[in-house]
């Protein structure tokens, strides 16, 4: 091949990319403003059928439990704002504690040399900070998940691992 061929099939080369790449860049756009659209719908269409249930509470049978179903759902909020409050404190007094114990694994070596215990010094072990709590949004979802129970198996370093945590780490 002459030189001038293999430059002629570069620059095709890079207009086919580019001509791609493009393509390829107005379909994600198009697709985000699909996904935007059907997000609305959605929200759209919820409040539609609550409409809907409001029509059938002069429903002999089914009026009173859709009335009861208006209080329960009014109780069930009230308990999900005091969910989310007493989450939202334990998730910033677990994130202040493990921020301040990076503080105090960087002044304890002079902490230690302040008060000349030579025998300690060899004994001096910094705190490490579980990994699932290093930000403070991977914190709230780990109190979140914690509360119910549903911990992260695969994200936490579990030492002397059983059968039934290894089983559910898969």
């Amino acid at each position: 091949m002459e030189k001038a061929e293999i430059e002629e099939n570069k620059q095709e080369l890079n207009n086919n990319t580019a001509y791609y790449t493009n393509l390829k860049n107005r379909l994600i756009n198009q697709h985000r403003n699909s996904m935007k659209v059907n997000y609305i719908y959605a929200v759209a269409e919820f409040i539609l059928t609550l409409r809907l249930l409001s029509l059938l509470e002069i429903h002999k049978s089914l009026g009173t439990m859709l009335i009861a179903l208006k209080y329960l759902m009014a109780d069930v909020m009230k308990f999900v704002v005091i969910l989310l409050i007493v989450i939202f404190g334990t998730s910033v007094a677990i994130y202040a504690m493990s921020f301040a114990l990076n503080e105090w694994n960087a002044d304890l070596p002079k902490i230690m040399n302040d008060f000349d215990w030579p025998e300690n010094q060899d004994k001096l072990t910094n705190v490490t900070i579980p990994h699932v709590f290093a930000t403070f949004t991977d914190t709230m979802r780990n109190v979140l998940w914690g509360t119910f129970g549903l911990l992260d198996i695969v994200n936490l370093k579990i030492e002397n691992e059983q059968p039934t945590t290894e089983f559910h780490k898969r």
